[in-house]
């Protein structure tokens, strides 16, 4: 199994080999292939591997907001589809989960919130998944 560092190299191969990230196409196969492979290495690399989103639409942003609706779903080997999750991490962080939820709330400083969630993911050892 390619490691999660050398999938991320393919990664950046592929859409430059593209023309960019402005050229990827719609439903690009080898790109979404290697999100899904990315997901299997940080599980295989770490032990464990949690799925989740930021964004919530509908009523699942009230439900993300008041603590109904779980943050994270286990990465067990089940099927991911495109779109259905933006990010993995190794391990189920309270942190994480309540800027989430504060995000799906009404957050009054909406710039400063996503930076830091996008930097809990990295300091998780986390990946941001990349679909087309």
């Amino acid at each position: 199994m390619q490691t999660l560092k050398e999938l991320k190299t393919e990664e950046f191969k592929h859409v430059a080999s593209m023309g960019g990230w402005y050229e990827i196409p719609e439903a690009d196969c080898t790109l979404n292939d290697l999100s899904r492979k990315q997901i299997d290495a940080l599980k295989n690399e770490f032990g464990s591997a949690y799925l989740g989103c930021i964004n919530y639409y509908d009523e699942k942003t009230n439900q993300v907001a008041n603590g109904e609706m779980p943050i994270y779903t286990e990465y067990t080997g089940q099927m991911v589809y495109n779109f259905e999750y933006c990010f993995c991490v190794p391990c189920a962080d309270s942190l994480l989960e309540k800027l989430i939820r504060e995000w799906n709330g009404k957050p009054s400083d909406v710039y400063n919130l996503i930076g830091k969630i996008i930097n809990r993911i990295e300091e998780l050892n986390g990946i941001n998944l990349i679909w087309s």
